[in-house]
């Protein structure tokens, strides 16, 4: 019986042993363990940098946890635009546990350590952060940034990185890719853990091992641009054929991005030079997603504001008048009426009236409230596959611009599933006032971008990408007789309404309201002719420009048993300024209907 019951208590500590080893490296706050975790360190400069950060509770009690990146302690003051705080509040239950991410945007952040604040007391610890390099300024020539999965050998690393003979430069051909020490059964489950990368490459064996919420949101960041290589036969759901093959490598356009795989007994036989395609679809990718503006840029493509410069003639008039009557004009008046003691209140008098003067104009010119300009386009596909599942997904990329008269107290308010890409010049090359361009930023509800996003006066833009999950919007289509009757549950009126039946013969609809139904007139003389990567041309391209490109060209980009809508609403990208006097939107959206395959 003895040795049964030790038998037993030796069997629980190894299994305890076995299954908990992130508290090896855990660290202890009062009743709680804190660990936090990243994907492996690179130095990027465009997308998110994901920290996950897992609280245990080993109390009987419930504790509010607040993580606050940087520890206020090392802050350092910073001559760019920056972050000065990302945070999120989590409530963690008596003995359990909970993980939560916080996400670092392109923009630099000067500190390290991460501080805790428990129940309102901050903890006199730190909590140590892996290395990170993301945001840096001068990380924004460097070369597309490429993850390795663990699995695959490093001879696949030597045959992937550029040929030194084929370099012009070191900052212009050279691709860096970084193998993770990370199985992937740990990898993140949201995609904005990956949008640092302009490339995946990983082992057929990894991908049927992955839980189904990392397969989605890795899949989610393929369809949202990003660049997916497997390695090992395998084909992903939903096509039955690859739309082409370069040098042994399968091609499948998927949404916006691009999916590729090469057969585990063929990529041995190749050298690197065969994979020059390929490194050239990483660098473009790397460049689109760099592609940082200015805000004169911004507004001049996007333009939120007419004219957001200083009146430097206006302000001159009026200080010059102000001089003159609290100068000349106050002195005279009082020595005529032998009061000169009466500048003691008239200056401050006249002082307060031309401020309220300044105050009153500006409030009747522009008003309290701010104006917002929103664009996006969106592939509303029927037929994605996730968790084994047909559901209809949608994936956004667009410009969101801001504009207000005074700053606003409540900041920018965002979903967790979009990318924002602050347009600030430069990748950060700034040189703006220290108060304006510190940047506070929380995640504990949504992505709440607190203050310095926006100030008074001076319009804010950003790029954006979106990816939803099983969204109501949509558009329904029915045949009858010779021709197609839609409904319009798209959240928008449709200006404009193209849509080819299997056969390529387009269909016209325009002016249609939401939750009414039209007929569409077909248009004999038009055939789709869209090829299979001619989303992935859009994505390349100017975002700002793909209305117009659509709009003008449908037959060329549409294809079989797919539509285009023009919008003049933006379902798809949330207003992230609340309180708007004014709001622009246009949105395009390209939709994959459940009879149309992915087949070339």
């Amino acid at each position: 019986m003895y040795q049964r019951f030790r038998f037993l208590v030796l069997l629980l500590l190894l299994s305890g042993w076995c299954t908990l080893p992130w508290l090896w490296a855990a660290t202890r706050f009062n009743d709680l363990l804190i660990d936090v975790s990243s994907m492996p360190d690179t130095e990027t400069s465009h997308g998110y940098l994901e920290y996950v950060v897992s609280v245990q509770n080993l109390s009987p009690a419930t504790h509010q946890v607040q993580l606050i990146l940087p520890h206020m302690g090392s802050r350092h003051s910073g001559y760019y635009e920056h972050i000065r705080e990302i945070s999120r509040t989590c409530v963690v239950g008596p003995l359990s546990r909970v993980t939560v991410s916080l996400f670092h945007p392109p923009l630099e952040i000067y500190g390290e350590n991460m501080a805790v604040i428990i129940d309102g007391q901050l903890h006199p610890n730190s909590l140590a952060l892996p290395r990170s390099r993301h945001g840096y300024p001068w990380s924004s020539y460097r070369t597309p940034h490429i993850l390795l999965s663990q699995r695959l050998p490093e001879e696949l690393r030597r045959l992937l990185q550029e040929p030194e003979a084929t370099r012009t430069s070191y900052s212009s051909r050279q691709i860096n890719i970084v193998r993770t020490d990370r199985e992937v059964t740990q990898w993140s489950k949201n995609w904005l853990g990956y949008t640092r990368y302009d490339g995946i490459v990983v082992h057929n064996v990894e991908l049927e091992a992955m839980p189904s919420e990392t397969f989605s949101a890795l899949w989610r960041y393929v369809e949202s641009g990003g660049v997916l290589l497997v390695i090992g036969a395998w084909r992903p759901q939903g096509f039955q054929n690859p739309h082409e093959t370069v040098a042994g490598i399968a091609y499948y356009y998927v949404a916006f991005g691009l999916c590729m795989n090469l057969p585990h007994d063929q990529w041995a036989e190749l050298e690197a030079q065969d994979f020059g395609s390929l490194r050239e679809i990483w660098w473009k990718t790397s460049e689109r997603l760099r592609n940082i503006k200015s805000v004169a840029e911004a507004n001049n493509v996007f333009p939120v504001v007419q004219e957001f410069n200083t009146p430097v003639r206006g302000l001159f008039v009026l200080i010059l008048l102000f001089a003159i009557l609290i100068g000349p004009v106050n002195l005279a008046f009082l020595n005529r009426r032998k009061k000169k003691i009466w500048m003691l209140w008239t200056v401050p008098l006249i002082s307060f009236a031309t401020c309220l003067l300044v105050f009153t104009y500006a409030i009747l010119a522009e008003g309290w409230s701010g104006q917002s300009r929103l664009q996006g386009l969106t592939i509303l596909d029927e037929n994605t596959q996730h968790g084994g599942q047909t559901t209809q997904h949608a994936t956004t990329i667009g410009w969101a611009g801001f504009y207000s008269p005074l700053t606003p107290g409540d900041g920018l308010h965002f979903g967790y599933d979009t990318e924002l890409s602050a347009q600030v010049g430069n990748n950060g090359w700034s040189y703006r006032d220290r108060s304006t361009s510190s940047r506070v930023l929380d995640w504990s509800s949504e992505q709440h971008l607190q203050s310095g996003w926006i100030v008074a006066r001076v319009p804010a833009f950003f790029t954006v990408r979106k990816s939803e999950a099983a969204v109501r919007l949509r558009l329904t289509v029915s045949k009858e007789h010779e021709s197609f009757v839609v409904g319009n549950s798209l959240g928008g009126t449709i200006r404009d309404l193209w849509l080819a039946d299997e056969q390529g013969i387009i269909y016209h609809g325009n002016d249609i309201a939401p939750g009414q139904k039209a007929k569409l007139t077909c248009l004999p003389n038009l055939s789709a002719c869209g090829k299979a990567d001619s989303l992935r041309g859009l994505f390349l391209s100017e975002w700002t420009e793909h209305p117009k490109l659509l709009a003008e060209n449908p037959a060329t980009y549409l294809q079989p048993g797919c539509y285009i809508a023009i919008l003049d609403a933006s379902p798809f990208i949330e207003n992230g300024l609340r309180k708007t006097k004014s709001q622009e939107t246009k949105a395009v959206v390209y939709g994959i209907r459940k009879e149309a395959a992915h087949e070339d």
